[in-house]
């Protein structure tokens, strides 16, 4: 990153150690427990009763409902989940380190950081104490105030970012805050937990919620310091590793997933990318399953394939190619070096299921190509589409929600 960045007046900081002990070249937050501070704010995050279908039992999230019926969850799984503290949940697989921002940064700016550094989301702290938490800044977010703000500019081909927002006074001088002008609606909710809550408190959280992707972890809920930041990458590199935990729930075949068959938004091979992208910010998801003229799947774009476009937007013109030559483009990045350094490896085959596979191949899919959610097709030749695994499904089905 540049030294502007890096510095701890600028840009994007390092705010979480590994250790207790802070490091000479990054500000850190020790991730201990405030079990005093804590104990009453705890209270307020209890886990919340939902109704079952036909309305008349109640259960608590994450109970027993999970470890009875048909592929019971192993009991293990959940109480494991339950001991877990949220504090320290997923630091070893962030590294140690999680970037974050003010309100006040250059919205531009801090587009470039994320997409250099491959991350997808970034917390916000506020103007005049960065280590009270604010809200959370994606690179959705992001991508739909330039694309707005371009408007039929961003047609224009062979051009760069920078040439295109010469004279739109709304982009060039945008700051974080005008991207997340409402940080606690649907599209970026607020839902930060207190570092000793469990980690199934967590989890419940990002299975209930439609449009939550990670949940900020703060020391209390009065100084808001943020400790850990848990992502669904974490979670999901968790459930890897603790397969065996889930006892039978794994070997749920896919068609016995009833909330796995849904409606898949899609775009044409042949579409631009620009319009893509903009169907994703008109029905508000993060990706689309890429179909040819027959209704085939041949692959996926999302938001965070933005990266081929670089982290100054200097290839922006890409996005006016058809869809299919700029996924074709992404996944000749996907050996070198930049893409290796930033964790971000597009797979080069179609990565789907099928009724037959089971929720531990789901899983398994899910974490070996770095995905948020694989398609459901009939069969692996015909690939036509039946629906949409995300991870948020495969949450529920482990909290039998």
């Amino acid at each position: 990153l540049p030294a502007s960045i890096v510095s701890p007046s600028e840009l994007i900081r390092k705010r979480v150690s590994t250790t207790n002990q802070p490091t000479a070249t990054m500000t850190t937050i020790s991730p201990k427990r405030k079990e005093n501070d804590n104990a009453k704010a705890a209270s307020s995050f209890s886990s919340k009763k939902l109704k079952t279908q036909n309305g008349a039992k109640k259960f608590p999230l994450g109970t027993n409902a999970a470890t009875v019926g048909d592929y019971p969850v192993g009991p293990n799984f959940l109480n494991a989940l339950f001991k877990a503290p949220a504090g320290r949940f997923g630091i070893d697989t962030l590294g140690g380190v999680i970037y974050c921002c003010q309100r006040d940064f250059k919205a531009l700016d801090v587009w470039g950081a994320m997409v250099e550094k491959g991350i997808q989301s970034i917390p916000v702290m506020l103007k005049n104490d960065y280590h009270k938490y604010y809200g959370v800044i994606d690179i959705q977010d992001e991508l739909n105030f330039i694309l707005t703000h371009l408007g039929d500019k961003a047609s224009d081909e062979k051009k760069t970012l920078a040439e295109l927002s010469k004279g739109v006074a709304k982009l060039e001088n945008g700051l974080v805050k005008d991207v997340m002008a409402h940080p606690l609606s649907r599209r970026n909710p607020f839902h930060p937990v207190c570092a000793n809550h469990s980690v199934l408190s967590v989890i419940e959280l990002l299975a209930k919620e439609p449009h939550l992707h990670r949940v900020p972890v703060l020391d209390n809920l009065q100084d808001r310091k943020l400790v850990n930041l848990i992502t669904q990458s974490h979670v999901l590199e968790y459930l890897v590793k603790n397969l065996g935990l889930l006892g039978e729930r794994a070997k749920k075949p896919v068609r016995e997933c009833m909330n796995f068959f849904k409606q898949v938004h899609t775009c044409n091979e042949n579409d631009t990318t620009l319009s893509a992208f903009r169907k994703m910010a008109e029905f508000k998801v993060s990706g689309l399953a890429i179909v040819d003229d027959t209704g085939r799947l041949k692959g996926a774009l999302s938001c965070r394939d933005v990266r081929v476009l670089g982290k100054d937007m200097h290839f922006f013109w890409r996005m006016n190619q058809q869809v299919h030559n700029f996924v074709r483009k992404l996944r000749t990045m996907s050996d070198t070096s930049e893409s290796a350094s930033s964790g971000e490896h597009r797979p080069r085959t179609i990565v789907k299921c099928i009724p037959s596979d089971t929720l531990g191949d789901v899983i398994t899919k899910l974490h070996k190509f770095k995905l948020h959610k694989i398609y459901l097709v009939d069969t692996p030749s015909d690939r036509k589409l039946k629906g949409v695994v995300s991870l948020r499904d495969v949450l529920k089905e482990c909290l039998k929600m």
